[in-house]
């Protein structure tokens, strides 16, 4: 920490890459998991400001990345029970590290024999009943397409899933950037996956 002109304690971030060396940051430590920053381009303290930022390592899920899709799926949720996800879902896709608004609508119900079926509404248009199959490791949904969902519960209300197309050992370098990409190097083979999550709705 050191005393700047105007900003009181701030760390001064220099960047030691040649093609960044004429851009410095401030960094204000709010508190453990928050700070705030200013971005300059030119040479400090005579830098001319460019933008304002905030890094925090705290964040409602409706903030997660991609990266925190994953972490959590892998490390911080569990396949459901049936009688875990009846009821209505609605979903919003992670997508290029920001959560888009609700673009679906899963129900989830049990059919005269008992078994779970969801009824999908995509987009406000696209509608479609998945078929339902739970695992020790996740709930899986198949519909008409050659793709599915993987599913698994964080909490009562939350869960998080990924739209993923089948397994390929074509390499998958150039995905969309709304798609990410998974790869199994043990078997040399690679996917397209996207992710969403799921709160209830009733």
């Amino acid at each position: 920490l050191q005393n700047y002109p105007g900003y009181g304690q701030v760390i001064l971030l220099k960047y030691t890459s040649p093609e960044f060396a004429l851009f410095y940051d401030l960094l204000k430590i709010i508190n453990k998991d928050t700070i705030l920053g200013k971005a300059f381009f030119g040479s400090p303290p005579f830098g001319n400001q460019i933008l304002t930022f905030s890094m925090a390592r705290k964040y409602h899920a409706d903030f997660m990345t991609e990266e925190d899709h994953e972490i959590i799926y892998d490390h911080h949720a569990r396949a459901p029970k049936d009688t875990e996800v009846v009821g209505r879902w609605t979903g919003k896709l992670v997508s290029d590290s920001a959560l888009t608004p609700t673009v679906q609508v899963f129900t989830y119900t049990k059919d005269k024999m008992g078994k779970l079926q969801m009824q999908y509404v995509f987009g406000g248009l696209l509608r479609g009943i998945s078929r339902v199959t739970l695992t020790p490791e996740q709930m899986n949904m198949y519909d008409f397409t050659n793709w599915h969902d993987e599913v698994k519960i964080v909490s009562n209300d939350f869960m998080v899933g990924k739209w993923c197309s089948p397994w390929s050992e074509i390499p998958l370098n150039f995905a969309p950037s709304f798609l990410s990409t998974e790869t199994e190097e043990s078997k040399g083979r690679s996917r397209l996956c996207l992710r969403f999550t799921l709160r209830r709705n009733w």
